[in-house]
């Protein structure tokens, strides 16, 4: 519950700022990428408190740090695993549709 209030926290203010910048916080896109982002701020939060969340093996998946110096970490996107992964994903919706068939 507390993990719950904590996102709550975040994402509100954020998706107000993001509407009074004109973004269309209606469209299920929008939607759907909020709700991924609450997940991810979910998944901080577990971790934090030394709880499991399906979103962290996630994360650890698609993300990588590189330290350059003591003071200079820098976290990157993997595009190609995410790519890899959601083409699996699809493939892998057909067949159970085909066999569902």
């Amino acid at each position: 519950m507390f993990c719950d209030e904590i996102a709550e926290a975040v994402m509100i203010p954020m998706i107000h700022n993001l509407a009074e910048n004109d973004v269309d916080i209606k469209t299920n896109e929008f939607v759907q990428e909020v709700g991924f982002m609450n997940e991810v701020i979910k998944s901080m939060m577990y971790r934090h408190l030394g709880y499991v969340h399906p979103m962290q093996s996630f994360i650890k998946s698609m993300m990588s740090t590189k330290t350059e110096a003591i003071e200079d970490t820098y976290a990157t996107f993997d595009h190609d695993m995410l790519e890899k992964m959601t083409r699996k994903l699809i493939e892998d919706s057909k067949e159970e549709k085909k066999e569902d068939d």
